[in-house]
């Protein structure tokens, strides 16, 4: 899910906690953030916008984990038009593991 932040800034929230461990989650070449169909050009900076804690509960023990919900996406251009959208150009991961899909 992506929001309009500013004129030049959208804020992606995440479906699940991503790992911070990875320095892709705010590499700049992880995104590519399209309007109109078209890209934006290079993303200028990424920054956490919100970091999250879940508990979960295995082999009958509570686990605490951390992780980040969003981050916002700072890009070199105005975010003007009809249709904002993000591609993810680097293997991101979650606090489980799973890798988020790269768009090629």
């Amino acid at each position: 899910e992506c929001h309009l932040v500013d004129a030049n800034k959208v804020r992606v929230r995440f479906s699940k906690l991503m790992s911070e461990d990875s320095n892709l989650l705010l590499d700049c070449g992880s995104y590519d953030i399209l309007v109109d169909g078209k890209s934006v050009g290079p993303v200028k900076n990424v920054e956490v916008s919100e970091r999250q804690d879940e508990t979960r509960l295995r082999s009958e023990k509570e686990e605490h984990l951390k992780g980040v919900r969003s981050v916002v996406i700072q890009c070199s251009s105005r975010l003007m038009g009809s249709s904002l959208q993000v591609l993810f150009r680097k293997s991101l991961s979650d606090i489980d593991g799973n890798m988020v899909a790269v768009n090629n």
